[in-house]
């Protein structure tokens, strides 16, 4: 079986021919583990919505990660509770990011976007992720949370160091001599972490995001703004990222013909976050596959948004694809709470984006990662305007 977690599998994007092999085969499939037991691989799309919707059965409160399992006692943030404490802290969580407050910041996110392209077509070119993509998360992300914009970058450099940490800590097994080195890594960038965003709080403007969450005890807001910026910042990167990439590759499709479908389209295909975990809290069987109670499923949305069975040509990309049950948002009781930031953001990116004046100018390198799925570097230039 390969090793679906492997980084160099899905740099490489070979990956996707993996998965497709799968969904054909094995849409639930085990797969031998790295560090653990092993794990139920879930990459059929109506496989991964019935696994994801059944909180009940699969449940979040010990970990997302694969082949981790969270101690019983430790803390833990919304993506890791369950029903009924899933809910109650979601509703907090979604009071930042209503229609009215998504509003309120679009001048703000039109302003940031059209300065970014502005100033990326007057050098003539750049590096999609961190001339485009990274400088208007970072600044989006800070005025919708609260922060000082010059405070942004190091707000980045502390999520993509808890990410690099934790990704490094996973490739190692439980008995590694550099695991304790590494465990100490990872402590010191998730306090580092929790330090900014406690300094953010304790500032946050009203009607800001961060705001939102002072109605909560000091470490329950420190871990849900947290998990704002840690799940947020990165996925939203890699889906400008991985959306400039597409239309380069896919030069004949004219987006303004029908923006919204293709912001849809963009986000299936890129699918920025690409697996989550769950235990089992029973015995279930899904697609004739018993799962036990204790084992781990990985629901792999990257390859579910390819599900032949569902997407018809689903390599292709289709302007006015209807229906596009897509989950690049995930799905279910755990979808992500930030999906109409994230609309939003794109939008306006891509009405702005002068698509047809883009090329490559070099190779594109995508993350080595099994958890983000986007691209660590994509150089590009612009064709002057006749």
């Amino acid at each position: 079986m390969t090793d679906l977690l492997d980084p160099a599998l899905h740099a490489s994007g070979e990956i996707m021919e993996v998965f497709r092999t799968l969904r054909a085969s094995s849409p639930v499939a085990w797969c031998v583990g790295r560090r653990g037991p092993g794990y139920w691989a879930i990459t059929g799309h109506p496989e991964l919505v019935e696994a994801a919707r059944d909180v009940e059965t699969f449940s979040s409160f010990w970990g997302t990660r694969p082949e981790v399992v969270r101690p019983e006692g430790s803390a833990r943030p919304l993506h890791n509770l369950d029903p009924p404490e899933h809910g109650a802290l979601r509703a907090v969580a979604a009071r930042a990011v209503t229609t009215a407050a998504i509003d309120a910041l679009g001048r703000q996110i039109d302003a940031i976007v059209t300065e970014t392209v502005e100033r990326l077509i007057h050098l003539g070119g750049g590096d999609v992720v961190t001339d485009i993509a990274e400088p208007i998360v970072m600044r989006v992300f800070a005025a919708w949370i609260g922060m000082a914009p010059e405070v942004a970058p190091a707000l980045l450099g502390c999520v993509t160091a808890v990410h690099s940490a934790g990704a490094a800590l996973l490739d190692l097994a439980k008995d590694d001599p550099r695991r304790p080195e590494r465990v100490a890594v990872a402590r010191r960038a998730t306090e580092a972490m929790a330090a900014l965003v406690q300094r953010t709080l304790d500032a946050a403007p009203a009607g800001s995001a961060f705001a939102q969450l002072h109605a909560l005890s000091p470490m329950e807001a420190v871990r849900l703004g947290a998990l704002f910026v840690e799940a947020g910042m990165p996925t939203l990167i890699d889906a400008l990222g991985s959306g400039v990439v597409d239309l380069i590759e896919h030069p004949l499709v004219r987006i303004d013909e029908d923006l919204p479908s293709a912001i849809e389209e963009l986000l299936r295909r890129a699918s920025p976050i690409a697996q989550f975990a769950r235990l089992a809290t029973r015995r279930i069987v899904l697609a004739g596959e018993t799962i036990e109670a204790g084992d781990q499923i990985v629901l792999w949305f990257a390859s579910a948004n390819r599900d032949e069975r569902v997407f018809p040509d689903p390599d292709a990309f289709v302007l006015r694809r209807t229906p596009n049950p897509h989950v690049a948002f995930g799905v279910g009781p755990h979808r992500c709470i930030g999906a109409a930031l994230g609309r939003r953001v794109l939008r306006s990116f891509f009405a702005a984006w002068p698509a047809d004046r883009v090329r490559a100018a070099g190779p594109f390198e995508r993350r080595a990662s099994s958890y983000l799925h986007g691209y660590a570097r994509a150089p590009i230039a612009l064709r002057p305007v006749d």
